[in-house]
């Protein structure tokens, strides 16, 4: 189709121009300058960029180039001038600063030639992803945690394999622990007739008093519920 988004709208072609500024982003028509100054912007440049159509327009009051946060511009401008070289459309993802923050955003788009091939102007659509790129960056970091937590069962395992020393095995797997919970104390006990002993302790009480601490059972309801379930209790707010 080599009608432009400007030929369509001359026309007043209301269902058009409907559906363009009712898009959950921007469509913009921009020269192809270092500015990329704005042609056309469509109604939701507002929602996506906090600024208004005419105010970006002949970047009356910003260029679109220095909403581009500073340490994108350079890859931003590069792509597109390579897509415009190999006569392609161009697509990427990159950060803008607007008025109350930052926010990351996906852009497509490609050029238009006039009737001797020169590139008089780029078109496209610009969408906000800040919340599939969290979401994304969210799951990372739950893939980083949970392969630390593996990487220290396995060393917890190799540990108990390759000792019959029990005192100095439990002060490790502490130890190992801390490097994926952190935590003020935690200890290693056991149960012994109904009463519950320390065997290995790390925190703010000296060592040798941590390790005389023993209690029944009975008067201890969050290590019964720990017995019971068999899995973590996590108690809100312990005092």
């Amino acid at each position: 189709m080599s009608d432009t988004i400007n030929d369509l709208l001359k026309r007043d072609n209301a269902a058009f121009a409907t559906l363009i500024n009712n898009l959950p982003g921007m469509v913009y028509r921009c020269q192809n300058n270092y500015d990329w100054t704005m042609e056309f912007v469509s109604e939701g440049s507002l929602n996506l960029t906090g600024y208004r159509p005419e105010e970006l327009i002949d970047n009356r009051k910003v260029s679109y180039r220095a909403m581009i946060h500073s340490e994108d511009q350079e890859s931003v401008c590069n792509e597109i001038q390579a897509a415009l070289i190999e006569g392609r459309s161009f697509r990427f993802a990159y950060r803008i600063a607007i008025p109350v923050g930052e926010k990351w955003v996906w852009e497509q788009g490609r050029g238009v030639s006039n009737p001797d091939g020169k590139v008089v102007a780029l078109e496209g659509y610009i969408i906000d992803i800040t919340e599939q790129v969290m979401a994304q960056r969210h799951l990372d970091q739950r893939v980083d945690e949970r392969t630390r937590e593996l990487s220290t069962l396995l060393d917890i395992s190799h540990n108990l394999a390759s000792t019959l020393d029990l005192e100095p095995l439990l002060d490790l797997s502490l130890d190992q622990l801390g490097s994926v919970v952190s935590y003020d104390a935690a200890s290693i006990m056991i149960l012994d007739q109904e009463i519950l002993k320390i065997l290995a302790y790390r925190g703010p009480i000296p060592r040798n008093e941590a390790l005389q601490i023993k209690f029944s059972i009975q008067t201890a309801k969050a290590n019964q519920e720990v017995l019971q379930r068999r899995e973590p209790v996590i108690i809100a707010d312990i005092r």
